[in-house]
């Protein structure tokens, strides 16, 4: 998987509340700890590439901790649906392999965990995890990439492609069937370019996607569902690249510019009218626990805010750290080589 390039440029983040300042606030002093190691996860670390081996995303669902990793430029998979319990401080048995060549996201939708089937081997769309543990694999459209699932109100999106279209699915019966909703055509002009819809957030109400061509980069704006028709939106990808895991914090939709497991990216935020860089470092992963959202920098440094303008550092993770989640208010972090840390102090 190639990710389009990312614009050389930096919009003004005066906006956004761009900062890179820690807090004074002795309520929210950093916590005294190390990180220690967990494991590995068998699944993973049976994948054949450095970044089929590598814990891309992290996923708290009830007491359980889930991944994601692969490699779908290398066609690796399938992946085994194996979790980690904090309570047996013990990796699961797998309950299966779902039948994709990675897992780079999960989305909460309806009780259940949904994992978008990144590549498909042979048919899977998505895997649905339920609170009891079960999981199954579904194939529900007719697509060549599965990128991202949200739900807006009743109905419930799947975005991605087929062919050369960037395509958005609603399902209007619970996630049973899905129909068409809106695709695009790449728009660069490039011959043999494709689309694809690498993000589905929700926010004010609506639901926003925006269509990047593989060769061209992120199509001139957003698209934008306001629960009964498509309408143009805003440039949300004014840095560049795909854009990634979108989520609801601090009254602003903040999401990153390139997909897990894909190298450095930056932090956007959108408050529903324009998009803009939220801090001038770079990151890996994001992840949100209460009222703060944690993220974990490129140079490995974990920082946490509660309103995207004052942020503090509170650990540092190890080498080859590359995804981030906060499960009972213990800190975890993924890594190359299958590997899984703790932190030993409660961040939250």
């Amino acid at each position: 998987m190639r990710f389009p390039r990312m614009a050389a440029f930096l919009l003004s983040a005066a906006a956004f509340g761009c900062g890179g300042g820690h807090s004074d606030d002795a309520a929210n002093a950093s916590p005294s700890g190390e990180f220690v190691l967990v494991g590995v996860h068998p699944g993973a670390a049976q994948q054949s590439t450095a970044q089929g081996r590598t814990l891309a995303a992290l996923q708290p669902f009830g007491p359980l901790l889930y991944f994601g990793y692969g490699d779908y430029t290398a066609n690796t998979g399938p992946i085994q649906i194996i979790p980690y319990d904090p309570a047996q401080d013990a990796f699961l048995a797998s309950a299966g392999a779902s039948d994709t060549e990675a897992i780079f996201g999960f989305r909460e939708i309806g009780g259940e965990l949904w994992a978008p089937a990144i590549d498909p081997k042979v048919s899977a769309d998505f895997a649905v995890i339920g609170a009891d543990g079960s999981w199954e694999d579904r194939d529900v459209v007719v697509s060549t990439h599965v990128f991202d699932a949200a739900q807006l109100g009743s109905d419930i999106f799947l975005v991605g492609s087929l062919g050369k279209y960037a395509v958005v699915w609603k399902s209007a019966d619970g996630g049973e069937t899905f129909q068409f909703s809106m695709s695009l055509l790449p728009a660069s002009g490039v011959t043999d370019d494709f689309a694809r819809f690498y993000f589905a957030g929700v926010h004010g109400g609506k639901l926003h996607v925006q269509a990047v061509d593989y060769f061209g980069g992120p199509q001139p704006g957003s698209r934008v569902f306001d629960g009964t028709g498509w309408s143009n939106g805003p440039d949300l990808l004014p840095l560049g690249g795909a854009g990634w895991h979108p989520v609801g914090f601090a009254g602003r939709m903040v999401y990153l510019t390139l997909g897990a497991g894909h190298g450095p990216s930056r932090l956007l935020a959108f408050d529903g009218a324009q998009a803009g860089a939220v801090v001038s470092w770079s990151v890996y992963d994001i992840a949100v626990s209460g009222a703060r959202l944690y993220a974990l920098a490129v140079d490995g440094r974990v920082m946490r805010t509660e309103d995207l303008v004052s942020w503090e550092e509170i650990a540092s993770a190890p080498s080859g750290s590359r995804s981030i989640a906060v499960q009972a208010g213990m800190l975890h972090v993924g890594a190359t080589e299958a590997r899984l840390f703790r932190f030993t102090q409660p961040v939250d």
